[in-house]
């Protein structure tokens, strides 16, 4: 087992995780992903693994390699983002947007707007992610003549929030459609009219 030396410490201690990605490309991969889609930089993922040596051999993973699995997992992303649609015969719909902190907007909190829906075998498929710009209404609509222009079909109902941005988008691109409001959001908008102390626990 390899034993690694902890800063301010006389004693080693067994590095598990080196014991466990030891010769599994595999796993390292999955690793490096894993942090880097948490926000990790590729300068802090050389760093977390640096220590991570074998017989003074030198840092576990070159920045250069951190570099070229980022830029495969943005090339998987591009992919799916660009696959054509035409196959997903997508009947009901969903849309909202999700915050992320993202580094290269120093810090701030950027909208990812997600679009999925429940297929004509009951199945569940993610459609779409992109960034959106606060939910704004140009954003949602872009959105939306991306799906068309990949090949998906009219739904028959599109599940959204509240938003006026998203509302106004759906409404232009698929009039014929059924808009639904979301029911977790309806009752979550409910219940913030609701003292504490009377809600169900």
């Amino acid at each position: 087992m390899q034993l690694l030396q902890v800063r301010a410490t006389r004693e080693a201690y067994p590095a598990e995780l080196w014991t466990a990605i030891k010769g599994r490309t595999d796993v390292l991969e999955r690793l490096v992903v894993g942090m880097y889609v948490r926000g990790r930089s590729t300068r802090d993922l050389e760093a977390a693994l640096k220590e991570l040596t074998e017989d003074g051999e030198g840092p576990l993973l070159s920045r250069s390699s951190v570099s070229r699995w980022s830029e495969t997992l943005w090339e998987e992303y591009e992919t799916f983002r660009r696959r054509s649609l035409a196959g997903h015969a997508a009947g009901y719909r969903f849309a909202d947007a999700v915050y992320e902190t993202l580094r290269r907007h120093t810090g701030s909190d950027e909208a990812i707007l997600v679009r999925w829906g429940i297929l004509s075998d009951g199945s569940k498929a993610r459609l779409h992610l992109a960034l959106g710009n606060q939910e704004s209404h140009p954003g949602w609509l872009e959105h939306c003549r991306d799906l068309v222009r990949r090949g998906l079909r009219t739904p028959l109902t599109v599940t959204t929030d509240g938003a006026p941005g998203l509302s106004k988008a759906v409404e232009a691109i698929w009039p014929e459609s059924q808009r639904t409001r979301c029911w977790v959001h309806q009752m979550c908008n409910l219940l913030d009219k609701v003292p504490e102390q009377c809600r169900p626990s």
